[in-house]
C-alpha cells in the first residue's frame, strides 16, 4: 500500500525540484545579473523608436521605402563598406611592418599609428576642410606658388572616405597587432623550408590566423561608421545620422525620427550577424608546451625605404597634419593683438580661460564613462571568453548595438 504512493511521492519531489533556481557561485549570478542590464539597456533603444515609428502607421512605412530613404541606406552601407576596406588594407601592412620587420624606429611608430583614436571625427573633419577645403591653407598655398586658383572639392563621399578611414584605422591596426604578437613563428618558418615563398606563407598561414582580428577589428570600424555624426556632417555627406538629426531638429517630428533610426538599428544588427557568420567557430590554438617564443624580424633590405614611406605617410596625414594644423590655428588666434587684447580683458583671455573648465569636464567626464564601460564590459568579456554558450553570445551581441 505504502509502495503505491512513492510514484507520487517522487513526482511531487522532481516537481519541486524543477522549480528551485539552479546552485552556481555568487559571481556567476553577478555576471548574470550584470548579462540581464545589459540586454534591458540595450533594448530600451530599439523598443522605443519601434513604439514611436509604429505611432505614424502608413506614413512610417512610405517613409521607410521612400527613394530618398533607399539613397541614405546605399550611401551609409557605401560609406561604411569603403572605410573598412579602407582600413583594412591600411591596418595589415602597417601592423605586420611595426610588429614584425626590422623597420627602422618601429616602436615610435606603433605607438604613433594608434594616436588618430584621439582625435574627434568632427574636429577631424574640421581641420581637413581647413586645409584642403576651398580657400583652405593648401589652395592659398599653390595660389601663391603656382597661381592655381581651385583644386578639387573635400565635400562628400571622397572626403568623407579619407576622414573616417584616417580616424578609424586604428581600431582595425590594434587588433591586428595584437594577433601578429601572439603568432607561433614555428608554422610560418616550417611553411617557408618546405618551399613556400613569403607571400605564400602569408597567404597561407598568417592571413588565415589574422581572420579573427580582422573580422573584431573590422566590425567596430562599421559600426563607428554607421553612428558617426560630426564628420559626414561637417564634409556634407548625407548618412543616417545626419538625416534623422535633420528630421528631429528641424521638422519636429520623432515618429519619422525613430522610423529612420529604426533603420540603423536593423543595419547594426545586420552587421553583428554577418561579422559572427564570417568569424564562425574558428579557433587557433598552440599545442606546443612551453611559452611562444618571439620571431625573428623579417629583413626588409632593399625594401626597407619603401616600407618607411609607407608608415611615414600614413602617420603624416592621418596624425600630423591634423595635430600641426590645430597648432597651427592656436597660435594664430593667440598672436592677434594678443598683448593688447589682454591689457584690455578682451575676448581672446576670456575665450582661453574658458578652455580649462571645459577641458576638465571632458576628462571628468571620460575618465567617469572609462570606469563605468570597465566594469560593465569586463563581466560580459568574461563570460563570453571562459564560458562561450549561447546565453554568453547573446549578450556579447546585444552589447554591440549601442556602439
Amino acid at each position: 500500500m505504502l509502495n503505491s504512493f512513492a510514484p507520487l511521492t517522487q513526482l511531487r519531489q522532481t516537481s519541486r525540484r524543477s522549480w528551485q533556481l539552479p546552485t552556481m557561485p555568487w559571481y556567476r549570478w553577478a555576471f548574470l545579473l550584470v548579462g540581464l542590464g545589459i540586454i534591458s539597456l540595450m533594448l530600451l533603444t530599439p523598443i522605443y523608436l519601434l513604439v514611436r515609428a509604429a505611432e505614424t502607421g502608413a506614413a512610417a512605412r512610405e517613409l521607410i521605402f521612400s527613394t530618398r530613404t533607399l539613397a541614405t541606406l546605399g550611401r551609409t552601407v557605401g560609406l561604411s563598406a569603403g572605410v573598412t576596406l579602407a582600413t583594412i588594407a591600411i591596418s595589415v601592412p602597417l601592423a605586420w611592418l611595426t610588429t614584425c620587420t626590422d623597420l627602422p624606429g618601429r616602436r615610435f611608430w606603433s605607438i604613433s599609428a594608434t594616436l588618430p583614436l584621439v582625435i574627434p571625427s568632427y574636429v577631424a573633419a574640421y581641420l581637413f576642410v581647413t586645409v584642403f577645403g576651398p580657400k583652405g591653407l593648401l589652395q592659398e598655398l599653390l595660389s601663391a606658388l603656382f597661381g592655381i586658383e581651385s583644386i578639387p572639392e573635400i565635400y562628400g563621399f571622397p572626403g568623407a572616405l579619407l576622414v573616417l578611414t584616417l580616424i578609424s584605422y586604428p581600431y582595425t591596426y590594434l587588433s591586428v597587432r595584437a594577433a601578429l604578437r601572439r603568432l607561433d613563428p614555428s608554422q610560418a618558418e616550417a611553411a617557408r623550408s618546405l618551399g613556400l615563398s613569403g607571400w605564400a606563407t602569408f597567404w597561407r598561414i598568417t592571413l588565415p590566423q589574422l581572420r579573427p582580428a580582422l573580422v573584431a577589428g573590422s566590425l567596430l570600424v562599421s559600426l563607428y561608421v554607421l553612428r558617426d555624426f560630426g564628420a559626414v556632417t561637417m564634409l556634407r555627406y548625407n548618412t543616417f545620422t545626419r538625416i534623422i538629426y535633420v528630421q528631429y531638429n528641424s521638422l519636429f517630428d520623432r515618429a519619422q525620427a525613430a522610423a529612420l533610426a529604426l533603420i540603423l538599428v536593423v543595419l547594426t544588427v545586420s552587421i553583428l550577424l554577418l561579422e559572427r557568420r564570417s568569424r564562425g567557430r574558428a579557433r587557433y590554438e598552440r599545442l606546443s608546451a612551453g611559452a611562444a617564443r618571439q620571431a625573428r624580424p623579417v629583413a626588409l633590405g632593399k625594401w626597407r625605404w619603401p616600407a618607411l614611406f609607407f608608415v611615414g605617410s600614413v602617420v603624416l596625414v592621418a596624425l600630423i597634419i591634423p595635430a600641426g594644423t590645430l597648432t597651427y590655428w592656436v597660435i594664430r588666434g593667440l598672436r592677434q593683438d594678443f598683448v593688447a587684447n589682454a591689457l584690455a580683458g578682451s575676448a581672446n583671455v576670456s575665450q582661453l580661460d574658458a578652455l580649462w573648465p571645459a577641458a576638465w569636464n571632458s576628462l571628468s567626464a571620460g575618465f567617469l564613462a572609462a570606469v563605468l564601460t570597465l566594469l560593465l564590459a569586463l563581466p560580459v568579456a568574461i563570460m563570453a571568453v571562459r564560458r562561450p554558450n549561447r546565453w554568453n553570445q547573446l549578450v556579447e551581441q546585444i552589447t554591440y548595438t549601442g556602439f
